[in-house]
């Protein structure tokens, strides 16, 4: 390599207490001679790998309604006559099924409530929770919500976890921010085809074929 050439060209210096001349060649001249050769072009340094921790899959990943992103939608700039001005949004990891459930505010006792309607729902469509749920919420959620939700789970006898996704990473509930931006653009895009004002999402049920959309 290198370093070899550069000691080379002082290997025939007969007083080693002398300073090196090596012909008045430089360093930098014997390593832009060197780049130059194919020797060095062909075992050039990888591509540097990417340092951040993997996320192989693991078990609870892997069955549907095992881990629910869930998230509010901030809908002030949409506001509905009736009130409503926030959107559970709720997406699964597995399946990638999302839903969307309107709310008047983000208060503990309602998302708390709203979450349990669509955990009732499952139940009775698809009979009792065989298996540990997870919500993995961010940390806007407040205490309450974990209290309520968990007096909810062990009043239904469903395993559930309230878990809150990692802090100051940007990916952590990537998949349900992912759907608020499809929701929000696919809504607009639902009452502009229809003619109809933006306050409109809730009323004339425009939330719910954009549900049908999304899935």
């Amino acid at each position: 390599g290198l370093p070899t050439l550069w000691a080379q060209l002082d290997a025939n210096r007969n007083d080693p207490t002398l300073p090196a001349d090596r012909g008045g060649i430089s360093h930098a001249q014997v390593q832009q001679w060197y780049r130059k050769q194919k020797v060095p072009q062909l075992q050039r340094d990888d591509v540097a790998k990417a340092t951040g921790a993997s996320r192989p899959p693991t078990e609870e990943t892997q069955k549907v309604m095992a881990v629910l992103e869930v998230d509010v939608i901030n809908l002030n700039a949409m506001p509905q006559p009736g009130g409503m001005k926030r959107v559970l949004s709720i997406i699964d990891g597995f399946s990638l099924y999302s839903a969307q459930r309107p709310m008047r505010n983000e208060t503990a006792e309602t998302v708390s409530r709203s979450m349990a309607d669509f955990l009732e729902a499952v139940i009775e469509r698809h009979g009792p929770w065989t298996h540990k749920c997870v919500l993995q919420v961010d940390n806007a959620f407040q205490k309450e919500f974990e209290t309520q939700m968990r007096n909810w789970a062990q009043s239904k006898g469903v395993p559930l976890q309230v878990r809150r996704g990692q802090a100051y990473v940007s990916n952590s509930q990537s998949r349900v921010e992912n759907v608020n931006r499809e929701w929000r653009a696919a809504t607009r895009k639902m009452l502009m085809a229809q003619g109809a004002s933006a306050k409109n999402w809730y009323t004339n049920g425009a939330w719910r074929e954009v549900n049908g959309t999304l899935n």
